[in-house]
């Protein structure tokens, strides 16, 4: 009796596994439309959902096997929803193997990849193919390299989904400055008829879309929760972090899974947020407040809860309280950009024209010097804190993206335009660029801070065309990225300042940075 209950119950244990087997089959679909013995997920809409990315991995896992070798890998489609534009590929090698891959398309420039994997050399390759073209028949070569020097290489088609992309052109290049390495991040591109796309797009340096990743774009009822669009796209540790709402941040891993999601409840963000130390600094607005984009929430990602939130309403009191409080000014300090070092933080006030650095943050911050026009602190204690100009230039106007270069210096995209409703008690016409049809140009601005002399210097200053309004400037590589929103004009420029390449964009972008994405993706 005992020996027939084991097997009734080795049978029901076998059934068991069957039907979820069977279960996961049903998820996991060759499609013919996209190639031969492609792979496609269904049934899991929701894509930032940890849940269900676990269900998807371990659809994968019930399907990847030793059967899969180089010559027959298992390939999907997109497998987490992340990447529009990105195959997930799974394979045993016979000897510990490195792999690259090449993408070939009719008419595009090919596009070849060492790919990372924790291992160097490994025997089981799991990864992420990004970089196809959308609406094309791809070819991809996959090569894995043994120690030994012995290559194998297996060829195979993908024929993509067309999807409505940006144009990119390059406009000019130069051939004795080399151009960094990596995409460009396109955040906030708009499509023709100038609504907001749910997509972040990458870019090759041909200006070809390599990869298309949605956000969820989902609004709250807030009057200063308009700015909708992902803000960055940061690779920090093991994971790549973006903004799919304004409340929520996601972490993905490098084959596109959704791994964690960190919500601000009670706040929106907007503009920008940073990662530092395993916090993310977040640019908020507080639910039903009065006044709008003048709060810094910091966010502990091991506790997933709010850590502390820096009100400029209190660290820039004496602005707010003489100016601003009784004549109820909403958008009174619109903060457009943050970064982050040690205990301190840089923020840029695109209303007060003015960059401040922020210290002793987790204590009792406090304004540690400034950088703007004098006259807007002048009957202001403040007035001590702006920095004094050690040569002679004009001070930014309406900036954006100020960050910390280095030690003692700051970089910032420097609209030009200076005017703003909020700052009422100076005359904004002795600037000479107070109307938008005055702005002929814009300029990347790079300043030397001596802090001990209260001075700052203009060490660099790159003209580009005129954006009064957004607009965005980074480091990738030492090589400075420039985006000027209103001439839909995008510039890479060598450490000195040399053009390195150049390119028009057919629609508006609110950011475009460029990542390596080195010890992620690529190697």
């Amino acid at each position: 009796m005992k020996k027939i209950y084991l097997i009734y119950g080795a049978i029901a244990i076998i059934f068991i596994i069957y039907l979820i087997f069977t279960k996961s089959n049903n998820h996991l679909k060759i499609n013919n439309e996209l190639g031969k013995n492609i792979y496609e997920i269904y049934g899991y809409d929701e894509i930032y959902n940890v849940k269900n990315s676990k269900k998807i991995e371990r659809i994968i896992e019930n399907k990847f096997s030793r059967f899969n070798t180089l010559k027959n890998p298992l390939v999907i489609y997109n497998a987490y929803g992340t990447n529009k534009l990105s195959l997930n590929v799974y394979f045993y090698t016979k000897e510990n193997s490195k792999i690259q891959y090449n993408i070939s398309a009719e008419n595009v420039n090919d596009f070849k990849i060492e790919v990372y994997e924790k291992e160097e050399y490994t025997k089981k390759h799991e990864f992420q193919i990004i970089g196809l073209i959308s609406g094309k028949k791809n070819i991809i070569n996959i090569s894995s390299e043994a120690k030994d020097g012995k290559i194998e290489n297996y060829e195979f088609e993908v024929n993509t989904p067309e999807f409505e992309v940006p144009k990119i052109e390059k406009t000019s290049e130069t051939n004795d400055k080399k151009s960094s390495s990596g995409l460009y991040v396109l955040l906030g591109t708009l499509k023709k008829d100038d609504t907001t796309t749910d997509d972040i797009f990458l870019s090759d340096d041909y200006g070809n879309i390599r990869g298309i990743v949605p956000i969820s774009n989902t609004i709250l009822d807030n009057k200063f929760a308009s700015n909708d669009t992902a803000d960055d796209f940061i690779v920090y540790k093991d994971g790549l972090y973006y903004n799919i709402s304004t409340t929520t941040i996601t972490k993905i891993n490098n084959q596109g899974k959704v791994e964690d999601l960190y919500s601000i409840e009670g706040y929106s963000k907007h503009h920008d947020f940073k990662i530092y130390d395993d916090k993310i600094f977040i640019l908020g607005n507080k639910n039903n407040s009065k006044t709008g984009e003048d709060m810094i929430v910091i966010y502990d990602m091991k506790s997933k809860r709010i850590e502390k939130v820096l009100d400029l309403k209190e660290i820039v009191s004496e602005i707010y309280n003489k100016y601003i409080k009784e004549k109820n000014i909403e958008d009174w300090i619109h903060i457009n950009s943050i970064d982050v070092k040690n205990d301190e933080i840089l923020i840029s006030s695109r209303e007060l024209s003015s960059v401040f650095k922020i210290t002793n943050i987790y204590e009792k911050a406090k304004i540690e010097y400034i950088i703007g026009p004098k006259e807007i602190y002048e009957k202001t204690r403040l007035k001590d804190k702006v920095l004094n100009k050690k040569n002679n230039f004009e001070i930014q106007l309406g900036q954006h993206t100020a960050f910390f270069v280095g030690d003692n210096e700051i970089g910032l995209y420097n609209n030009g335009y200076g005017n703003s409703s909020s700052v009422y008690w100076i005359d904004w016409r002795k600037y000479g660029k107070d109307r938008i049809d005055r702005i002929e140009k814009s300029y990347y601005y790079l300043y030397e801070v001596e802090e001990k002399k209260k001075e700052v210097s203009l060490k660099q200053i790159i003209e580009v065309k005129p954006s009064p309004f957004m607009s965005s400037s980074s480091i990738n590589d030492d090589n400075i990225i420039i985006l000027s929103r209103k001439s839909k004009y995008l510039g890479e420029f060598s450490k000195d300042g040399q053009k390195i390449q150049e390119y028009s964009l057919d629609r508006y972008c609110y950011r475009i940075k460029k990542y390596t994405f080195k010890g992620f993706w690529f190697k």
